[in-house]
């Protein structure tokens, strides 16, 4: 009973994550009763987003493309607009590398606030039983990152699952004979009630108790 146009909309939107049919089709109706303006707003981000991000050739991480040079111009040997706004920052630590499983991972860090060093993004973590393996990860490009020199730590700061752990096992193998290798804390939770966690969070913060 509804327009192709519309069916269109709500089956392009039933395709985001979380999003059903039936909250795709109250999306495409809401853009119905806004100005006509909105809808090329939103498909404009859209457009924009997929042609003016890509990834950080040094971390991974999401940066902006920026207008490619004048013709004749010869780029330094220091040239950064590449890369994104971490690792041009010169405020950054740049010996001390955090590894990480996702971009999102990195913006869960940066709100604390804590770390002041770079990033390492892996975008995933070992899986052999979804056929990820370190040649569908950037472990290359962080081990070559830690080869070329000036990496005092490697922080592994993949998540606390069973993928997760096999990945810091197979990079701290990688790693630890080039470079300080450390593993974030795992444990009780601020807040928690130790009643409530389960063995391995409870046992993990006996092992791992500091003075």
């Amino acid at each position: 009973m509804l327009p192709a146009p519309l069916k269109r909309l709500i089956a392009a939107l039933s395709r985001l994550p979380g999003v059903g049919e039936k909250t795709a089709t109250r999306y495409a109706f809401h853009l119905m009763n806004q100005p006509e303006y909105v809808a090329g707003e939103l498909a404009q981000a859209l457009t924009s987003f997929r042609e003016e991000l890509h990834f950080c050739p040094r971390c991974h991480h999401l940066a902006e493309l920026q207008p490619a040079p004048a013709t004749g111009t010869i780029s330094s040997s220091s040239d950064l607009s590449g890369l994104c706004d971490i690792c041009k920052n010169p405020r950054r630590d740049s010996r001390r590398i955090c590894v990480i499983e996702s971009v999102q991972d990195l913006i869960a860090l940066e709100k604390t606030g804590e770390w002041d060093g770079v990033y390492h993004v892996l975008h995933g973590s070992l899986s052999p039983m979804r056929g990820v393996g370190p040649d569908q990860l950037r472990c290359a490009s962080l081990i070559a990152r830690v080869d070329a020199g000036g990496v005092d730590e490697v922080i592994l700061a993949t998540n606390a699952d069973v993928e997760g752990e096999a990945t810091a096992l197979y990079l701290r193998r990688l790693v630890g004979t080039k470079a300080a290798v450390s593993r974030i804390a795992t444990g009780v939770p601020m807040g928690g009630e130790l009643e409530y966690l389960d063995r391995g969070t409870l046992g993990r913060a006996l092992r791992d108790r500091r003075s």
